[in-house]
């Protein structure tokens, strides 16, 4: 089987996570139990993505339980948890184990495809998508990590980094320099900066 390098890693800021309205459906149709082959895979590694899953309202999350945001038996703690909050179907761990996570979704996305479909019916076609931050991806298994998914050629994984220069420490140039960009060109990745406070910009990119 042959596929295209990897269709791409994204540069944004948080603030428009909660805005990719596009990945509503995909909230929506897991909350339902509607589990076909086009549903899409999110992967969600930062507090911030944790609200994109609770402004669901689909996802039976009331108000109540977002207002006990990171409180002891909530359906909605910090990071979001299989069993704990409808909808969500993996927990990604510490720091960096979501990537990993979410390339063996890819992988069985590509090895399903390669099985079932074929050019008159694709019952295989979904993509995943991952939202991290810079703690995910100064952690070692990332790189293992983005080195497979570049050299298998997993095109339907969508990394979305948010680049803004903040890590648990303060900022992140205290710790970190490297060139993300440059590092997941080097693995075989397509890649693109996006202003993440420009909507369209974003939804054209992915």
């Amino acid at each position: 089987m042959t596929t295209p390098r990897p269709a791409g890693r994204r540069r944004l800021h948080a603030t428009i996570i909660i805005g990719l309205i596009s990945l509503g459906k995909w909230l929506e149709a897991r909350a339902k139990g509607e589990t076909t082959g086009a549903i899409r895979r999110l992967i969600g590694l930062q507090a911030t993505s944790a609200r994109l899953v609770r402004g669901a309202e689909q996802l039976d999350v009331p108000l109540e339980q977002v207002r006990k945001f990171r409180s002891l038996h909530s359906v909605t703690p910090g990071h979001p948890e299989f069993r704990e909050t409808p909808g969500v179907e993996s927990t990604t761990g510490p720091l960096g184990q979501g990537i990993g996570n979410a390339v063996g979704m890819a992988l069985a996305e590509a090895m399903l495809a390669a099985r079932f479909n074929d050019e008159h019916f694709q019952p295989v076609s979904h993509y995943t998508y991952v939202f991290c931050g810079a703690g995910d991806l100064m952690e070692g298994v990332s790189q293992e990590s983005i080195a497979i998914a570049g050299h298998l050629k997993l095109s339907r994984l969508i990394v979305l980094h948010d680049d803004n220069g903040i890590s648990i420490d303060g900022a992140l140039s205290i710790a970190d320099s490297v060139d993300q960009m440059k590092r997941f060109e080097a693995c075989g990745w397509n890649v693109a900066k996006v202003d993440g406070h420009d909507p369209a910009a974003l939804l054209a990119a992915l």
